[in-house]
């Protein structure tokens, strides 16, 4: 945890992933794995930790990050499942999950979400 706090996402990785093998079931430890390799430049790894973090343990956090990703990935469509979950906990979900109703032409429904 330490390496992800000194921006060195590479011995994070390291790091969380000697720690799963302690707590292989941790979406705490999925989910800061996943940022690391998004700081390492690693978009589908991230999204692969998250995806397996969320299926483990699925919290609105890791589903909040699993929608980021793929948003990232430009995956709108899949990235709706995992957005509604977490809209009403993180208004970065709800933020990204307006701007993916505002990409698939659906503005009526990115004004919604954006009114709740």
């Amino acid at each position: 945890m330490v390496a992800l706090h000194q921006q060195d996402a590479d011995l994070a990785v390291e790091n969380l992933r000697l720690a799963q093998i302690y707590d292989t079931g941790s979406g705490f430890i999925f989910e800061k794995l996943a940022l690391a390799r998004f700081a390492a430049g690693s978009i589908d790894e991230a999204l692969t930790a998250a995806k397996e973090g969320f299926s483990k343990d699925p919290t609105q956090a890791l589903s909040a990050l699993v929608g980021y990703l793929l948003v990232n990935k430009r995956q709108y469509l899949e990235a709706l499942a995992y957005l509604e979950v977490s809209k009403d906990v993180s208004q970065e979900a709800s933020l990204s999950l307006a701007s993916v109703y505002f990409f698939l032409n659906q503005p009526t429904h990115a004004v919604s979400v954006r009114e709740h």
